[in-house]
């Protein structure tokens, strides 16, 4: 959908040379993409359209962007977290630079299933021309799917639903004392007693794979922490109270399961408050 001038300002709040320089040659160059993007979209994936993509390891990335640029042969990639600066070419047609990587091919097998339409953001250069911050930013509706290139067996673990730990178990310990560290999870354990109580609490599967042979993959109950600077608030979350280390200190905290979420409450409200709320 045309943009007004009203709208390409608003939505260029931090533009260099301050949104009000922006005029009606601005308007009419990004209108015109806009409508070469939106009149060119159809029901199989192109360059531009946004795919809601599952790799084979199951990372989930909720916008990445298809291209034809990277691999020079034309065929389709898809860039995982993809910033599209496009523009019109002299014969007309809409062309593309696409950064934020990793650039994937679709596997064979696979098939992009189409869901409809969604707006997505784009940039392109003005009437002032190049410069730092001088990218001017609008939204055009481009096709959307979805695709997942996990096997059948394994499309549900994905990190839409879940956390996802490769957890390496050291033959001696290593740092402040641990046994079992998972820097993809940023979580340590200096024992199996301790790795099992968290696992009791988080596993929901463990998932086979040939990277390194002392490294478990595990998908876990997704993870979310709430700190509390009002002891009040912290105690009127339901839940038994345990104590724990945080961030170099033991403190007071309570979990809370919901599915596949573990919701860990944390008592901060003995900390020193230097600023205001």
């Amino acid at each position: 959908m045309k943009m007004t001038i009203e709208q390409l300002r608003e939505n260029n709040a931090g533009y260099a040379l301050g949104a009000s320089s922006l005029n009606e040659y601005d308007l009419k160059i990004v209108n015109a993409i806009i409508g070469k993007i939106e009149n060119t979209r159809t029901d199989s994936p192109q360059a531009l359209d946004m795919v809601e993509y599952t790799d084979k390891y199951g990372s989930y990335y909720p916008s990445a962007i298809l291209e034809r640029n990277t691999y020079g042969d034309g065929l389709l990639s898809i860039c995982q977290s993809g910033s599209a600066h496009v523009g019109i070419n002299k014969d007309g047609h809409i062309w593309s630079s696409i950064s934020g990587g990793s650039f994937d091919r679709p596997q064979d097998g696979v098939s992009f299933i189409y869901a409809g339409k969604e707006q997505r953001k784009f940039w392109t250069w003005g009437s002032a021309g190049a410069g730092a911050n001088q990218g001017i930013y609008f939204t055009a509706e481009v096709s959307r799917f979805i695709y997942n290139a996990r096997a059948a067996e394994l499309q549900a673990y994905t990190t839409q639903f879940f956390d996802c730990a490769y957890i390496t178990e050291h033959p001696e310990t290593v740092g402040c004392g641990y046994l079992y560290t998972s820097g993809s999870y940023g979580k340590a354990w200096r024992n199996k007693r301790e790795l099992d109580g968290f696992l009791k609490i988080y596993q929901v599967k463990e998932e086979q794979h040939n990277r390194w042979w002392n490294t478990r993959k595990l998908w876990l109950k997704k993870h979310k922490t709430v700190y509390h600077f009002n002891k009040a608030e912290f105690d009127e979350v339901r839940g038994d109270v345990y104590v724990e280390r945080w961030n170099g200190s033991v403190r007071p905290h309570k979990r809370i399961i919901t599915g596949d979420t573990v919701t860990v409450h944390i008592d901060r409200s003995d900390e020193p408050r230097y600023w205001e709320v």
